[in-house]
């Protein structure tokens, strides 16, 4: 017998659909934040790592990032990421519906885009 969302007991179901709640919630929040420091656009991501010109008085203050910092967003993006994808994955491979080819791509795809983007 196969494992699926319909065999699985209730109440992992009900943790389930929590975890996913929550991790809707924190992406979403993390996207604006993204946007909000950022706009989303090159100057604004150089503005946030690199700093801008003290001089420039009309915009905030912002110092450039030291190479240590700069490690630890990669650092802790991959790790805690890898535990996202890891929980998503498992959601996947209990669905029904996908093809196992898939299956395999949406669980897979993920983890290869995580490293081609820190890369």
């Amino acid at each position: 017998m196969t494992m699926t969302w319909r065999s699985v007991p209730a109440p992992l179901r009900t943790l389930a659909r929590w975890v996913t709640i929550v991790q809707l919630v924190g992406y979403t929040t993390s996207l604006v934040f993204v946007w909000h420091t950022t706009r989303l656009v090159p100057p604004g991501v150089a503005a946030r790592y690199r700093g801008v010109d003290p001089e420039a008085t009309q915009a905030a203050m912002q110092f450039p990032k030291s190479f240590a910092e700069m490690l630890t967003i990669p650092h802790t993006h991959l790790l805690s990421m890898a535990v996202i994808f890891v929980l998503t994955g498992l959601g996947v491979a209990l669905c029904e519906r996908p093809s196992e080819r898939w299956k395999r791509w949406l669980i897979a795809e993920p983890f290869l885009a995580l490293l081609v983007s820190f890369s």
